[in-house]
């Protein structure tokens, strides 16, 4: 039978499992529809593999790959200190009550790692190095209120990094690139195509053989209305058969 499912573990695990589920996924003419993994069902999975089917061959793909902190790092300015950003995007229920979840870099290397799968690499999920955004003692806080009074005690380091970057602006950008991926708190400049991204939109660029400037996807990056749609495309190509 042929597989949809939203959910980014099984494609973001080991890399045996992940292949074996695809192989798996290729036979009896069953297919795997994954599509809301990331992106909210942004047309990303479809695109590389088209791509691949082509001959075409990825060899570079950038990624602002969560919605909730691209508002936060959007809403962020030197009048809004970045806790004041966390706890508005919490207020708006962009992040889950607890924003820690949002915040500590594993779910954009769980999408880095399933577009790079889709690429054809065979990543193990030790293999992403990520930046981390919160400090170590606002991670382990017991409680949510005590992790926003300590992330308030390092806004002026969030401030420092923001205004050493300048005019460039600071992203939380996932990168899969020769075989190795990561993600990391990047200054971008003007000329980059991240550099106008706002509200809680998302952006990916793929950078292939075929394609002389980056493939570049943007669009929501959160919603439960975005997720359901795409599930039921998913759903619809799966009926009709599609690759």
């Amino acid at each position: 039978i042929s597989i949809v499912s939203p959910h980014s573990m099984a494609g973001s695990g080991p890399s045996g499992f992940c292949r074996e589920l695809r192989q798996s996924a290729l036979k009896d003419r069953s297919r795997l529809f994954h599509e809301t993994n990331m992106g909210a069902g942004l047309p990303v999975m479809a695109i590389i593999r088209n791509l691949r089917l082509a001959g075409d061959v990825i060899h570079k793909i950038e990624g602002v790959l969560s919605g909730p902190l691209s508002y936060i790092l959007n809403a962020f300015n030197p009048q809004k200190a970045f806790s004041a950003a966390v706890r508005e995007a919490r207020q708006k229920g962009l992040t889950g009550p607890d924003p820690r979840v949002d915040l500590n870099g594993l779910d954009i290397a769980r999408k880095i790692m399933i577009l790079a799968g889709e690429a054809g690499a065979h990543l193990e999920p030790e293999d992403i190095q990520i930046e981390k955004l919160l400090p170590a003692e606002a991670e382990a806080a017991p409680s949510v209120d005590e992790f926003f009074a300590i992330l308030e005690k390092h806004d002026e380091d969030m401030r420092r990094k923001a205004a050493e970057s300048a005019p460039r602006r600071l992203l939380y950008i996932a990168r899969f690139e020769n075989g190795k991926a990561a993600v990391e708190l990047k200054p971008v400049s003007a000329s980059h195509p991240f550099y106008n991204l706002d509200g809680c939109d998302i952006m990916i660029a793929i950078y292939s053989r075929y394609c002389q400037t980056p493939l570049v996807i943007k669009g929501p990056g959160t919603g439960a209305h975005m997720i359901a749609a795409g599930l039921f495309a998913d759903v619809l190509n799966a009926a009709l058969g599609m690759p």
